[in-house]
């Protein structure tokens, strides 16, 4: 009797079930022979034709092994079957036993259920019903030692895949077909963890990453995002077959913080310019599991890059430590993952060695923890017994853990209380005894621990540590070759360089980590003597060359605006065709910030003034730090891009209004301009009225009252009192007024300031004050732009206050505050008093 129903013993000769399976047999197979025979039992009872099953499970051992083994282990596989007596009876059947599992196959038999299904729901369930199948196969193949344990994990991940890609098709259609999307799912699926690793277990989570083509729409966009959460809702929630998997996407960029999917772009600089170490460390087991091959290519590059650098600081294996110091006191004694000498120990091993040789080792730079293993005993990086060592542990402790997860088809690592657990655990590993395999449990433990000290205490002796600061990681750890560390060791004063500079411009840093030849310099010196230069123009070397500015800006005190501009001219002077082209704003007062635009007015045709903007877009797009900006030109957007004397002359006569003329009183030549300069020098010939000077004077109040939020009205260094712009307005209110003040070649705001010494409203004193007050806010520009604070604002915060001290190379920030109000107070002192005077003259 069982369950209220007897299972009797067929006619016509037929054995019983005592019969079927001999006491040899349940002794030798099931953990406990008695709850096993009552989990067979509930089968038989549910049949229909409980004969048939028994005449199979007598003509075929195999099959009556794997049965006696799972339903004497698992009370969750009894009730499976119980619920679905088909699924039992494929045990039984010898052609379920002959086909490896791929995830093409896994794919191809869920779409072609898919296919046949009547409802978005109905389709869900199949898909749980192949991953029931394909678990089962690997189960029974696992408990009767066909397969080995690597191949079982490796079934279960090819089988988790193919549904992955099946379900993601299968959302897709659903979501597209509402909102009216047509086209494949655009979206590649990147697996970390077990299943990136193809070592997945019978209860593992998923770790998920999205990431979207760069130009994909944002209409499509939205349409994806929902799709993901609905995919996220297909694989995770239980139905009638349970959940198909558990999915984590924890692992992009920013965390839970961040989007569910980004673009390509940006997953690249965000794991290229802010992982951390233990992103780094997670992203050594992830691929590209849906998308296409370009996209699989893609994302190893990136895996690449990020993971197998040359050298690293000693201060990413001592965060990483740090972690799992943390990790082994989260976890209790019986947690035979995350435990000391448990699971958890073996692949940070691994993958801490992966991480420090990885370099320039393909054998290294695999996803399995066993063959990575084997590449570590063949390279000699590992002691002679240790990879065997760790590998039977591994091994060992992963057949554990799939069947404290196959009972209840929880995701449990949590090893047995009582006695008599024990002993069920042991006999489902065909081990009689429970104490002795206790016993073996925690010897083993002990070895694992031993071993993980000792392998990563002595780390030192073969990695490939750097001298260098965290702050730099980000551009010599992204350096190929392996010199940069040694270099830096026999140069003390280069490492000082080096560490100030990576403190003081994180945002250069992935620039630099893109350059050795600027690496090569800053850390050799050369740099002292190397003045930027345009060179052949591309963007490689555009590039270069404001990476260069930028550095002697920094190191040197040098003038960023004034050496950068310079290669700006060269540049547009080589590009600019039959145009003649004239700088405007801060291009044209050789002031510019790290990220300016250059603002320029061209003249000449409308063909070749739009051939200068592809030109421009190209290098652009190619990596170099240029954009133009064609908008201060007359009627700005809404006119063609090239003027012409007739257009000029139109649009002066109709249109032109005061601070359009101001704005052109910056103009700058690159080049011969015998157009253009006749016409800018009669428009700024004739001297300001009275009443256009004092619109002036309205405007620049507006910018100060409206442009400058209230909490950072002393603070700003351009539009707040006594900013930079008090020292631009002053200048050229002064030329605009009195015209005979203007240089006679114009060549940058030094040079107006120079030339503004010959008038007669300011002494030469304040001039002088002028010009250096200016030059520190234009470092102080430079600093905040480096150190990507908040752009023209000095800080409020203590600690930034400090750092941008360090910069200017203050003694703290109070003392640089104490000078920059200083400032600010005689800049608009001498303004108001140059403009009381120009209101006079």
């Amino acid at each position: 009797m069982c369950g209220g129903r007897h299972v009797p013993a067929p006619g016509g000769g037929m054995k019983g079930l005592d019969a079927v399976v001999t006491p040899q047999e349940w002794e030798a197979w099931a953990p406990d022979p008695t709850v096993a025979r009552v989990r067979i039992e509930r089968w038989l009872a549910s049949q229909s034709q409980p004969e048939l099953t028994l005449q199979s499970l007598a003509t075929f051992p195999l099959g009556r092994e794997a049965v006696v083994r799972l339903l004497g282990a698992s009370e969750y596989w009894t009730q499976v079957f119980v619920q679905n007596p088909e699924l039992g009876t494929l045990v039984l059947s010898p052609e379920e036993w002959m086909f490896p599992i791929t995830a093409d196959d896994a794919h191809a038999t869920a779409r072609r259920l898919v296919g046949a299904s009547v409802s978005y729901s109905h389709r869900l369930d199949r898909l749980r019903y192949v991953k029931q199948r394909g678990v089962l196969r690997c189960l029974v193949h696992d408990l009767t030692g066909i397969w080995s344990p690597p191949k079982v994990w490796a079934a279960l991940s090819e089988l988790a895949e193919g549904l992955v890609r099946c379900a993601a098709e299968v959302v897709w259609e659903e979501v597209r077909e509402r909102h009216g999307v047509s086209g494949e799912f655009p979206v590649a699926i990147v697996a970390y963890g077990k299943l990136g690793g193809h070592e997945l277990n019978l209860s593992s989570d998923i770790d998920l990453v999205y990431v979207i083509p760069d130009d994909l729409d944002e209409a499509t966009e939205t349409v994806v995002n929902k799709t993901l959460v609905a995919l996220g809702r297909a694989l995770s929630d239980r139905m009638g077959r349970g959940a198909l998997y558990r999915v984590d996407t924890r692992l992009r960029p920013f965390g839970r913080s961040g989007p569910l999917c980004m673009r390509w772009r940006a997953v690249e600089s965000y794991f290229k310019n802010h992982a951390e170490p233990w992103e780094q460390l997670a992203m050594i087991r992830s691929r590209v599991i849906f998308g296409t091959q370009e996209e699989a290519e893609r994302w190893q590059g990136l895996r690449q890059a990020v993971v197998f650098r040359p050298a690293r600081g000693e201060w990413v294996v001592d965060e990483l430590m740090q972690m799992r110091v943390q990790l082994d006191n989260f976890k209790g004694d019986n947690d035979l993952k995350r435990s000391p000498g448990g699971i958890r120990d073996i692949e940070f091993s691994v993958q801490m060695l992966q991480l420090l040789h990885g370099y320039g080792e393909p054998a290294l730079q695999g996803f399995s923890t066993l063959d990575v293993l084997g590449a570590l005993a063949e390279l000699g990086l590992l002691k002679s017994d240790e990879p065997r060592r760790l590998a039977e542990a591994y091994v060992f402790f992963r057949q554990i853990e799939h069947r404290l997860q196959m009972g209840d088809d929880l995701q449990t690592h949590v090893l047995p209380a009582e006695d008599a657990a024990w002993t069920a655990l042991a006999r489902s590993m065909n081990e009689p005894d429970g104490a002795a395999f206790r016993d073996r449990v925690e010897r083993t433990r002990v070895e694992v621990r031993e071993l993980y000290l000792s392998i990563l205490g002595r780390r030192g002796e073969v990695a490939g540590k750097s001298p260098w600061p965290r702050e730099a990681d980000p551009w010599l750890g992204a350096l190929s070759g392996e010199g940069w560390a040694e270099s830096l060791r026999e140069n003390r004063d280069s490492l000082t360089r080096v560490t100030w500079l990576a403190r003081m411009a994180p945002v250069l840093m992935p620039y630099l980590g893109q350059d050795p030849v600027v690496s090569e310099w800053l850390i050799s010196g050369e740099f002292e003597e190397m003045k930027p230069r345009m060179r052949d123009g591309s963007a490689p070397a555009l590039r270069r060359a404001w990476l260069l500015a930028a550095c002697r800006a920094l190191l040197l005190e040098t003038s960023f605006g004034e050496e950068w501009s310079e290669v700006l001219d060269e540049w547009f002077f080589a590009h600019k065709g039959g145009l003649e082209v004239i700088a405007l704003g801060s291009f044209a007062g050789r002031n510019m910030g790290l990220f300016s635009d250059c603002d320029l007015w061209v003249w000449g045709q409308e063909v070749e003034a739009e051939q200068l903007v592809a030109r421009v877009q190209t290098v652009r797009q190619a990596g170099a730090p240029l954009n133009m900006d064609l908008r201060l030109r007359p009627e700005g957007r809404s006119g063609p891009l090239a003027s012409s004397v007739a257009s000029f002359r139109k649009y002066r006569t109709e249109r032109l209004e005061t601070w359009e003329r101001m704005a052109l009183s910056r103009a700058r030549p690159i080049g011969g301009a015998p157009q253009a300069l006749p016409e800018i020098e009669d428009l700024l010939a004739k001297p300001l009225t009275g009443e256009e000077f004092e619109e002036l004077l309205t405007m620049k109040h507006r910018i100060e009252t409206e442009r400058v939020p209230a909490h950072h009205w002393k603070r700003h260094l351009r539009h707040s009192a006594g900013g930079t712009d008090d020292v631009e307005w002053l200048v050229h209110l002064a030329m605009m007024k009195e015209p005979g003040w203007r240089p006679p070649v114009a060549n940058g705001m030094q040079a107006e300031l120079a030339s503004l010494e010959n008038s007669r409203i300011l002494v030469p004193e304040d001039v002088n004050e002028l010009r250096l007050t200016y030059r520190l806010w234009q470092r102080l520009r430079m600093a905040l732009a480096c150190l990507a604070f908040d752009a023209d604002v000095v800080p409020e915060n203590p600690d930034k206050l400090d750092a941008l001290a360090e910069v200017l190379k203050y003694e703290g920030g109070n003392a640089m505050l104490k000078e920059i109000q200083h400032g600010q107070t005689r800049v608009r002192e001498i303004f108001d008093k140059g403009v009381r005077r120009l209101q006079e003259w």
